[in-house]
């Protein structure tokens, strides 16, 4: 994968959807296992048929994601989501870039792309499980800490 490849497939989506703040990191995890046509494609059919409003121009997708997050984790854990929004205005400054990347903002790349296999294989809101789980696996240190938004 190289910078080149990512510029140029973003501007070819770019003519059909223009760009929104974390497209670069969706296409990261396909240049790095395929070429630059196949990526194309494939983040073509994720953005145009599975999250499209997760690029539009609002990203109002992501924005109901977070909100779905947030009503999530206060079920399943409340005392770490008290914990949390103690420390943050909103739980959506933390989830954003996990929703918003589908884990792609995550290391190393490997992993992510076995977590992308599970996200497709359930839908793309799957991630807001798989952030929940994330965010209980590290309760401990999470309820801890004074900025637990640094993880």
């Amino acid at each position: 994968m190289d910078e080149n490849s990512l510029i140029r497939v973003l501007n070819a989506i770019a003519v059909d959807f223009g760009y929104v703040q974390g497209m670069n990191v969706l296409l990261g995890p396909f240049l790095y296992i395929m070429p630059e046509l196949d990526s194309f494609y494939c983040l073509n059919t994720l953005i145009s048929q599975h999250c499209p409003r997760y690029v539009s121009k609002n990203i109002d997708g992501i924005h109901r994601a977070c909100v779905l997050f947030d009503q999530c984790l206060s079920l399943l854990d409340p005392e770490l989501h008290s914990h949390i929004m103690s420390k943050l205005p909103s739980l959506a400054v933390f989830s954003m870039p996990y929703i918003m990347t589908l884990f792609a903002n995550m290391q190393p790349l490997d992993e992510v792309l076995k977590l992308w296999d599970a996200i497709f294989a359930f839908g793309i809101h799957f991630v807001i499980i798989l952030l929940s789980s994330y965010l209980m696996l590290m309760r401990d240190m999470l309820l801890a800490q004074h900025r637990p938004y640094r993880y």
